[in-house]
């Protein structure tokens, strides 16, 4: 299997996530976006703990790829940039956080398509821009 043939499903499951938060969230805050003391989220919704799910079968050098796919859609990254940004991304970031990290990212399906496009604009797919990068991190 390859990464690409995962993305679209994480991108799904990422997008129908941030759906249900921006409907259920100004429900459950009385004055959201502001949170005040006693207000809670509530449970996750089911797309959300099958995203977690997905992403914890993935290997880990797949997960930092998909970070720094989505860190290249949201943080205006340069692609010639990717390969020295993936390198920090393994010293900042340990394996077990990545997981959350990514399934808790409020913008994770537009930053991931962003951040495809930007491979794409570039002649690139995730497979070849991130073969080097998870080869290296094996």
């Amino acid at each position: 299997m390859k990464l690409s043939e995962v993305v679209p499903e994480i991108i799904a499951l990422a997008q129908a996530t941030s759906n249900y938060w921006e409907r259920e969230l100004p429900k459950r805050y009385k004055n959201y976006p502001r949170m005040e003391e006693g207000e809670e989220d509530g449970p996750p919704p089911p797309e959300q703990v099958k995203l977690k799910e997905l992403l914890a079968t993935l290997p880990a050098e797949w997960l930092y790829a998909l970070l720094a796919v989505a860190d290249l859609g949201s943080r205006g990254l340069r692609v010639a940039e990717f390969a020295s940004y993936h390198k920090r991304l393994l010293r900042e970031w340990p394996p077990p956080a990545l997981v959350n990290g990514l399934a808790n990212r409020a913008a994770l399906a537009e930053d991931l398509a962003d951040g495809l496009d930007k491979l794409s604009a570039q002649g690139l797919d995730i497979d070849m821009a991130t073969a080097p990068l998870v080869t290296a991190s094996v």
